[in-house]
């Protein structure tokens, strides 16, 4: 019993270990910043690699998509080239830290094996070896600022031709809006239509689509750019070497592989293939200040082993599995420096309130000096550890400044404060309205008090099917139904609202 027992080990650590190449597919790649600016994108005729994709925001849909990505309002260049540029970003561990975590596990749907005990016993084991591998091979890792990662972190080298599809989108609600955004020909199918596929070429899992939209739920205030990029598999032997490898880090840690093989070859032969299914990178970017929050590789591989036992386990003879591997590495990145809560401050003439800002390193943040400074001190004051006071009233901005040093690095922060007398009330000039369809009519607002600083409001309708409003809260009846147009006052948020009836 005891020798059947160090054979199901044995062997059940064997098959799995044959997973740890694909473990290795993302293991030290460590970042990609891809930021799409409503003024920076454009469409490029003479570019031809169409096989990358991006949203532009704010602007028409180009008829072929092929988009190219200008940032800083000088640097033409294509999405990959970008994300090669800025993955840099990174690199200085004065000024970013990665944590890095994995994980790793075996779909018991995927387990095929003719010996029912064995594929049981295999199953069962699966859960306890994958994580022996990760905390032995793969650790977890927190990084700390001033000190470099003990992992090498390789620069994204994929082109164009390597992705299959991309998306990128600070806003999406829907499966069309996704499908909308794919290549020609790319359409969204079932996991089980998507798995039975012989050719997966122009083929997306819809669990992809619906892990892609559920980001936008948690991230309701449009806090972040989300990126999903698709990259397709191949044979080992064929993504070993390359960009891909590079990229995903797999050919480096193919070492790991071989040494739990040559571990247990004594007692076993093994003739095994590694398929890589598809690889795949999702990336949140915040799009206040271009950093990384997060990003993730991963990979679904599908492992074939032909087992040929000898020695002291000869007579359990020749053995046959496959199983899939789904495997992931995460970094989540913290970027030193001044953060704002608030970008603008609205005080009283005479009130006093402290910056809403700190300094985030997260782990030594108290020992960072930061001061402060004000262009205007007669209108705006500011004591140099963060303490406004409004002196004058003002409609216009007054620019604080703050500055920090870190590591032998500077760090500049800018906010803007106005010292206003605040709005109390705003009333529209109507409460009902009706209009017959293409009729239009100006709405007004009154605030209390009328020497209000802030005077400006944001016109909105509750449903634009019915009635539109433009800026200047000029209401157009669209289509028979009612709808409420509202004024809301920028300072305050105060609110009023007209009900429209259109005939």
């Amino acid at each position: 019993m005891a020798d059947k027992k160090s054979f199901s080990k044995k062997i059940q650590t064997v098959i799995v270990s044959l997973a740890v190449v694909a473990v290795a597919a993302g293991s030290v790649a460590y970042g990609i910043h891809f930021v799409m600016k409503n003024e920076g994108i454009y469409e490029i005729e003479e570019y031809t690699q169409s096989n990358t994709y991006v949203i532009p925001f704010g602007k028409e849909k180009a008829a072929d998509w092929q988009l190219l990505l200008q940032y800083d309002h000088e640097n033409v260049c294509t999405v990959c080239e970008y994300m090669n540029t800025v993955t840099g970003k990174l690199s200085d561990p004065n000024t970013a830290k990665v944590n890095i975590k994995r994980k790793l596990s075996v779909p018991d749907s995927s387990v095929v094996c003719g010996d029912d005990a064995f594929a049981r016993d295999f199953k069962a084991a699966s859960g306890n070896i994958c994580g022996n591998i990760l905390k032995t091979y793969f650790p977890d890792s927190k990084g700390k600022f001033g000190e470099a990662s003990a992992q090498a972190l390789p620069a994204f080298n994929l082109k164009n031709r390597d992705i299959k599809y991309a998306v990128v989108a600070d806003a999406m609600q829907t499966e069309d809006e996704f499908s909308a955004l794919l290549p020609a020909g790319f359409s969204v199918v079932s996991d089980d239509e998507y798995n039975q596929a012989a050719d997966k070429t122009k083929l997306v899992k819809k669990s992809d689509v619906d892990a892609f939209l559920k980001k936008f739920e948690d991230d309701a205030d449009r806090e972040c750019y989300h990126v999903l990029i698709s990259v397709p598999g191949g044979s080992l032997d064929e993504i070993m070497n390359g960009r891909v490898s590079d990229t995903f880090g797999i050919a480096m840690d193919y070492g790991i592989f071989q040494l739990i093989k040559n571990d247990i070859m004594a007692e076993t032969g093994i003739d095994a293939s590694v398929t890589c299914n598809e690889l795949k990178i999702e990336a949140e970017i915040n799009r206040l200040n271009d950093n990384i929050k997060s990003i993730t590789y991963s990979g679904n591989y599908t492992v074939k082993a032909d087992l040929n036992f000898f020695g002291k386990l000869e007579k359990y003879g020749e053995k046959q599995i496959s199983f899939d591997v789904d495997s992931s590495v995460s970094y989540d990145a913290v970027f030193a420096g001044l953060q704002l809560s608030e970008q603008v401050l609205y005080i009283e003439k005479g009130d006093e309130k402290e910056i809403p800002c700190e300094f985030n390193t997260e782990d030594d943040a108290e020992n960072t000096v930061y001061t402060w400074e004000s262009e205007n001190p007669e209108l705006v004051s500011v004591t140099e550890n963060g303490y406004v006071t409004g002196e004058e009233y003002t409609d216009t901005p007054v620019k604080l400044f703050g500055h920090a040093e870190y590591l032998g690095k500077s760090y500049d922060v800018v906010c803007l404060v106005y010292v206003i007398k605040p709005v109390k009330n705003i009333t529209l000039n109507e409460k009902e309205l009706s209009l017959k369809t293409g009729e239009t009519h100006q709405l007004t607002y009154v605030l209390d008090p009328e020497d209000a600083t802030i005077k400006d409001a944001y016109w909105f309708t509750t449903d634009d099917n019915v009635v539109s409003v433009d800026d200047n809260g000029v209401v157009t009846a669209v289509g028979a139904g009612s709808a409420c147009v509202i004024a809301v006052s920028k300072n305050e948020n105060f609110k009023s609202t007209c009900t429209v009836t259109v005939e």
